[in-house]
């Protein structure tokens, strides 16, 4: 893992989003798919997701984030967060409806998301009215 997530970021900091997928999914493989629950999984899982929305396969990104928000759910720290990048996907293609019902969702069943992370919610909500 310590050699992995400096390489990753290397990556997607060159914003070399295949090599950072590359390397992602052989890491994945071999470590992280062992356990459906676990936050390596789910960390692995954030990182693809974020890769496959800059190479702008948004409806895999969509899937993956949708998943995610659902597996942590509403108590989880990162479920606004989560729930925004949903609706900024979903902005994205045209779907400013569904966007609005992501973030009514998260700003009213998250529970311990950040302050910062709901402002951002409203702030996306405020913008695609």
């Amino acid at each position: 893992m310590r050699d992995v997530v400096p390489a990753i970021y290397q990556h997607l900091q060159a914003e070399d989003y295949p090599e950072a997928l590359e390397i992602l999914n052989n890491f994945y493989k071999i470590k992280a798919d062992r356990d459906e629950n676990n936050w390596l999984k789910h960390k692995c899982d954030a990182w693809k997701a974020l890769i496959l929305e800059k190479q702008e396969r948004d409806q895999e990104a969509l899937s993956l984030y949708k998943y995610l928000a659902q597996v942590m759910g509403a108590k989880h720290t990162l479920f606004t967060y989560l729930q925004v990048d949903v609706a900024c996907i979903l902005h994205k293609l045209g779907n400013n409806k569904e966007a609005r019902i992501e973030i009514e969702k998260a700003l009213e069943e998250s529970t311990n998301s950040s302050i910062s992370d709901k402002l951002t919610a409203l702030n996306l909500y405020v913008s695609i009215l």
